[in-house]
């Protein structure tokens, strides 16, 4: 039986995701990867908060979330990758260990700057999720996007991953959703749409750079 991994790219409604697209000169803003086709098993690092762009971590995603709960298009590109049983369970596990890891990771807001400019800049257990994903590549022995895997970009994986195309078009036609997904009542106490109000937004965030940066290495 034939064993796959599944990236997908998506363009999410989000100033957040207009800028990157603008700054990136990319179709897309985000990257996630699969352990499955239906997707119940989809992780990446993203805002941990609907209403919060500045905090961020890794997480489980639902296509609900890339729309921000709404009705919209979300229009992705979805690669299918072959990989051995081995590779699969070693990237299972460095997923799994990453998610579950007591020392929490957080989204890497300094690491942005490595993909526009080319730079190294290092923090301790962060990730932006172009990063996360190289990662994962990596530590399943898969070379498929030969550079350092905080410079990786969404056009990297596009052009590279080109060969191993699956789907292309609105994220909820996509055939092999899981139909948990189109059932709207599951995410009503999702946590990433619960509203926490402004100041504890505020505090959250600042909290969160001040953690990156007492992380910072130079």
């Amino acid at each position: 039986m034939d064993t796959f991994i599944y990236v997908i790219l998506s363009r999410t409604h989000t100033r957040i995701g207009q800028m990157i697209r603008y700054c990136t000169k990319s179709h897309f803003n985000h990257v996630s990867i699969s352990l499955d086709a239906d997707m119940v098993e989809m992780y990446s690092f993203a805002r941990l908060s609907a209403k919060n762009p500045f905090v961020g971590g890794m997480v489980k995603e639902n296509p609900y979330r890339f729309s921000l709960g709404n009705n919209e298009e979300v229009n992705v590109k979805i690669y299918r990758i072959p990989v051995t049983n081995e590779q699969y369970d070693q990237i299972s596990e460095f997923i799994y260990d990453t998610y579950t890891d007591s020392e929490k990771y957080y989204y890497n807001l300094i690491g942005v700057f490595n993909v526009l400019f080319k730079s190294n800049f290092q923090v301790y257990k962060a990730y932006i999720c172009t990063e996360f994903v190289s990662e994962v590549f990596k530590q399943g022995g898969i070379g498929l996007v030969e550079k350092r895997c905080n410079t990786v970009s969404l056009k990297d994986f596009e052009s590279n991953l080109e060969p191993f195309m699956f789907y292309e078009g609105d994220l909820y036609d996509y055939p092999y959703l899981s139909s948990l997904y189109k059932e709207e009542d599951v995410f009503k106490e999702d946590e990433f749409f619960q509203r926490r109000g402004i100041r504890k937004e505020v505090v959250n965030t600042v909290a969160t750079f001040a953690i990156l940066i007492s992380r910072f290495q130079v």
